[in-house]
């Protein structure tokens, strides 16, 4: 489950996990999954 939001005016997503994510373990995320939202800009993550 993810949770997209602003904090301190900066787009910023929350990843949670419903099992344990071992150390050294990859993740992978599209921040613009669905297309791009005008309200959380996320053309600059990295």
């Amino acid at each position: 489950m993810t949770l997209r939001m602003l904090y301190k005016g900066k787009p910023v997503v929350l990843l949670f996990s419903s099992r344990l994510i071992k150390k050294g373990q990859s993740l992978c995320y599209d921040y613009n999954a669905g297309g791009i939202s005008a309200k959380y800009d996320t053309s600059n993550f990295i």
